[in-house]
């Protein structure tokens, strides 16, 4: 009986270590697991962030209203297509309340905290790799350096842009931490004021700086007449602004930004002479790129 008893304890102590041996074994493996499972993960994401500007005058018809909002959603969901979260877009335009995009009204108070408060916040943060779009669009115009119209028919000056971009970059521009770059979009009438070096104007190293026209001719939507016009326009366009619907199908189409513009240039240009053959007019429309960075994609 007593040899039993010593068996048996023998034989609970054996199965108590091989029990400790297994529960070491499998806490090692635990603990190893992650450090193996992220080795094999792909990088997270770049950290992006994007802010969209749909201006609006509101002597304006429904219609050109109708073409500045469906470019600036054409705009909104390629950047979400893109890996951008609608956490990290800010969307201000006239249809505050009627859109479910749009985080609030296209002001000049909302401008100017957008880019000097909320975008700069979110980038001067100490992370790298990050990626940044701006986009505006409405009326240009040139006089005292130009203005993009905002609700309640005030206008804010090229100028005063300008300088709330520069606020909101230039820190990010220098800080020695690696980032990626800024793609900043003009679709607004004699835009290309904006191609010069700060203060005036945004073009800079870390900056691809694209506007839909020079600085003396006007940007067209398919919204504009004549009817034969826009009722042969693409057949996947809702009237959008010319060349941000051609660039933002090439940059949804896996192309980087200076190949984007390379191609919404030519199709711009020849789209806009076929509404001068129509109407036996002069109509004319000159994209144009500042690209002191090389090959960025959204």
């Amino acid at each position: 009986m007593k040899e039993k008893q010593v068996s048996f304890r023998y034989a609970i102590g054996l199965f108590l270590v091989v029990i400790m041996v297994v529960s070491v074994n499998l806490q090692a493996v635990q603990e190893q697991e992650p450090m193996a499972s992220r080795m094999f993960q792909p990088p997270p994401p770049t950290p992006k962030y994007a802010m969209v500007v749909v201006g609006a005058n509101t002597s304006d018809a429904e219609s050109m209203h109708i073409a500045f909002r469906n470019t600036g959603n054409r705009v909104y969901n390629a950047l979400i297509t893109k890996g951008y979260t609608a956490a990290n877009i800010l969307y201000l335009s006239w249809d505050f309340g009627i859109n479910p995009r749009v985080d609030a009204f296209a002001t000049k108070t909302n401008i100017q905290w957008g880019l000097q408060t909320w975008l700069k916040g979110n980038l001067c943060n100490g992370i790298p790799d990050e990626n940044v779009v701006i986009y505006f669009i409405d009326h240009g115009g040139t006089n005292y350096y130009g203005y993009f119209f905002v609700a309640s028919d005030y206008f804010v000056y090229d100028f005063e842009i300008s300088s709330w971009i520069n606020a909101a970059l230039t820190e990010w521009d220098n800080t020695s931490i690696n980032h990626n770059f800024a793609n900043i979009v003009f679709e607004t009438c004699f835009s290309g004021n904006l191609l010069v070096p700060p203060p005036t104007g945004i073009t800079g190293p870390q900056r691809i700086v694209v506007t839909a026209t020079n600085s003396w001719l006007q940007a067209y939507s398919w919204w504009a007449p004549p009817v034969e016009w826009y009722d042969n326009r693409p057949v996947d366009s809702s009237g959008e602004a010319i060349f941000s619907y051609y660039f933002v199908k090439r940059i949804l189409a896996g192309d980087h930004v200076q190949q984007a513009f390379n191609t919404a240039y030519t199709q711009t240009i020849n789209e806009v002479a076929r509404l001068a053959a129509i109407t036996g007019t002069n109509e004319q429309q000159i994209p144009l790129i500042s690209n002191q960075y090389g090959v960025g994609y959204w």
